[in-house]
């Protein structure tokens, strides 16, 4: 009896860190959707918070250099599959970046959810 009772805990011990580990907010950037206020006559400003890749590039055309993608801490958590697991960042010189956001963690689909408007934007990811 005392052997189940420790297997029992053991389990439902681990299930509460996998279950409160999938609440866990991403340390990167947070925030507004839209760093600065983008000026009408802007390429951006045909830009709206959800669109998607392929329609971002036929509204404004292709970015500067190829889009950056990199995996975000929710990617990392065992028992997470819900949105946001990646991100992409495509720059465009003398605009700014759009940054992309996985909307499933089982597709390859994502929508704008940061638009940094900045006119000294170099057009690639500065390393």
């Amino acid at each position: 009896m005392p052997r189940n009772w420790l297997r029992v805990s053991i389990v439902l011990l681990v299930g509460w860190q996998l279950f409160a580990c999938s609440a866990i907010e991403s340390p990167i950037r947070e925030g507004p959707a839209i760093s600065a206020p983008i000026p009408p006559d802007s390429p951006f400003a045909k830009i709206k918070v959800g669109m998607g890749l392929d329609e971002v590039c036929a509204t404004i055309g292709p970015p500067t250099s190829p889009p950056t993608t990199y995996l975000t801490p929710k990617y990392h958590v065992p028992a997470y599959f819900g949105p946001d697991t990646s991100r992409t960042t495509a720059h465009y010189k003398g605009v700014g970046s759009i940054t992309f956001s996985t909307d499933n963690p089982f597709s390859s689909a994502a929508s704008v959810r940061f638009i940094d408007y900045n006119p000294q934007d170099l057009g690639y990811q500065p390393k």
